[in-house]
């Protein structure tokens, strides 16, 4: 006798927004069917923009927690400042707008393998990069990447997909630059470094970049 299938799509549409909302955070490890269901509930409901907002924050919250043992090369640093130079500070309209701009400035054939990333812009982190080694110069983080690299993404990742994002830090940026060029030339390579994470290159490969 053959083994009835177990009816996914009807289990979801009898539940509640917010009971819907509470399984797609915690969907990683349903079956493909299972997912491919959900999926289609929450699209018919207009929940998918929600879910991935309640993911991008609930991942943030995590790398914000883990950040002082962060070691997985997806932070983008850089020496403190030493020069007598006042910071230059942007509106944080126009320092978004530069945003777009550096992500417009990437090329088609990679800007169009970008798929469920957000990029957004805090003034600093929730904590500073640990002390150095004696000898070695302080760095302050101007960039991170969190999420799963495109080299590691397989079919488990989809199609719910909780969001990767990329944060630039406002403040950071600023306080390594005294002109307002010198502010877009540093948000666009830090875009391009964050990206590069996301495309799955090593600090090692970034470096040239």
């Amino acid at each position: 006798m053959a083994t009835e299938e177990f009816d996914y799509a009807k289990t979801y549409s009898g539940m509640e927004d917010e009971e819907l909302l509470k399984v797609a955070r915690d969907a990683t490890d349903l079956v493909p069917a299972a997912k491919v269901a959900l999926d289609q509930e929450l699209r018919k409901r207009g929940l998918k923009a929600r879910v991935a907002r309640r993911i991008a924050c609930d991942k943030k919250k995590a790398a914000e927690d883990s950040l002082a043992e962060e070691s997985s090369g997806a932070v983008y640093g850089a020496p403190a400042r030493r020069h007598a130079h006042a910071p230059y500070h942007m509106k944080l309209k126009d320092f978004e707008a530069a945003v777009g701009e550096a992500l417009d400035s990437i090329p088609e054939e990679f800007r169009r393998r970008i798929e469920n990333v957000a990029v957004l812009v805090e003034d600093l982190p929730p904590q500073p990069i640990p002390s150095p080694p004696p000898g070695h110069p302080r760095r302050i983080l101007l960039g991170l990447f969190h999420g799963v690299p495109l080299t590691q993404k397989s079919v488990f990742h989809g199609p719910i997909g909780s969001p990767d994002y990329v944060v630039l830090y406002k403040k950071n940026i600023e306080s390594i630059c005294s002109t307002e060029a010198e502010v877009r030339e540093q948000i666009r390579l830090t875009v391009i470094h964050e990206l590069g994470h996301y495309f799955g290159m090593t600090e090692e490969q970034l470096r040239g970049v």
